[in-house]
Order: structure tokens, then sequence, then C-alpha cells
């Protein structure tokens, strides 16, 4: 018969294996660069909202609510309608941009958003798709054309396949700005991947689980006293 006093040391030792597993893991996405961002963290302007939904990354997300307005092309230099998240990255790295997002009805005329930054570049080094013009990258939600689309789902800035990378002019912070195409757009995270991420999603395309599963570790160690 185990004593309670074996059973703690064999709780104790998994608990130990568990943590270097997950420390481990970590270690390896955060030496990829993989950027994972939180659109509740986001600094928001104008229409976006913050919302609670259970089945979204951590819980929550923002929202621009569904008015019926018409698609908003090109991108605007200074929107009224935007969010930001700052971010640390690698100056001319490529790195594949992925948004976790959801259409209000599941509606093809709700599913896409414009997206900038402050010193993106081209591969050869031009401006490109910066904040403050009318440059933008366009995140669809259908990523082709008769695409279905359902709850939850991860899309990047491609049509019919894999959109051009992301570069930045030198390492350090950047802003990333997303704006308003079509009204009725959600959306809980934002991926910036040089390797991980690169050529594949972090999830599904629709009708997508709550988070990556890199993500559920995080959360899951997170001490319940951390700043959010």
């Amino acid at each position: 018969m185990t004593t309670p006093e074996a059973q703690y040391r064999t709780f104790r030792f998994i608990s130990a294996i568990s943590w270097l597993l997950v420390t481990s893991t970590l270690a390896a996405h955060a030496a990829a660069g993989d950027i994972v961002l939180y659109a509740s963290k986001a600094t928001r302007k104008g229409t976006w909202s913050l919302i609670t939904d259970s089945s979204a990354a951590g819980g929550s997300g923002v929202r621009n609510t569904d008015a019926g307005g018409k698609t908003v092309a090109p991108a605007l230099a200074n929107p009224a309608n935007y969010f930001e998240l700052q971010f640390p990255a690698n100056g001319m790295v490529p790195y594949r941009l992925w948004i976790r997002g959801k259409a209000t009805g599941n509606s093809i005329n709700n599913d896409s958003v414009w997206v900038q930054f402050s010193d993106s570049v081209s591969s050869a080094g031009m401006p490109l798709n910066r904040i403050g013009t009318t440059q933008g990258v366009t995140v669809s939600l259908q990523s082709c054309t008769n695409g279905v689309i359902h709850n939850w789902g991860w899309t990047d800035n491609g049509w019919c396949g894999l959109g051009s990378r992301m570069f930045f002019q030198s390492t350090g912070t950047h802003t990333i700005r997303v704006q308003v195409r079509e009204d009725g757009f959600m959306i809980d995270q934002i991926v910036l991947s040089p390797v991980t991420y690169l050529s594949t999603a972090p999830g599904k395309l629709s009708d997508g689980s709550q988070q990556p599963w890199w993500s559920r570790i995080i959360l899951a160690i997170k001490p319940a006293t951390s700043r959010r």
C-alpha cells in the first residue's frame, strides 16, 4: 500500500517534470521569435470595444459593431476607428501575420480589417503599409473565393494562398494598427511568426478552439496575481 508520504513525493516529482517540459517548450517558442498579441490588451479608438466571450482566447477580445457600413477602401491615413498594440521584433526578418477572428453572423460582409505597422518595409527595405498612410494589408477571414467561415478562425493576409511576409526596418519595439475595413468583425489574437507558423496557421481556419496549445499552457501556469 502506498503511503501518503510516497504519494506526495510522486506528485512533487511529476509536477517538477511537467514544469520542466512546459518551460522548455515555451523557451523554444521564445527562441523561435513567435509574437503572440491579445487584442483585449490593445489601445482602442472609436467603435472598437472590449468584449467578453468564453470562446475567445483568454475569454475576451475586441469587436467593431456591425452597423451595415460600406467597405472602407483604401486604408485610412487618419482613421477614427482602430486599435493598436506594441511588440518587439527583429529587423529585416520575415514574419507571417496571422489574425484570429470571428465575423458577426458568420457573414463575409463582416470579416476583414486593414493592418498597418509603424515601420514595416518590403523585402528590399522600402517603406510599406505604414501607419499614417493609405497603404495597408488586407486580412480577411474568408481566405478564398466561395470559402466558408464559421465562428473563430485563423487567417493571414493572403487570398487563395499565403500572403506576403512582414518585414520591419530595424530591431526594437514596433506598433501594429488594425483599422476597420468591414464592420462587424471580432478579433482575439494576433500572431507574428518567423519560423513556427511561417507556412501553417496556429489553429483551425474555422470553428477553432479557444487558442493554440502553447497559449493554453501560458494561461495555465500564469500566477493569479500577475498583471495582465
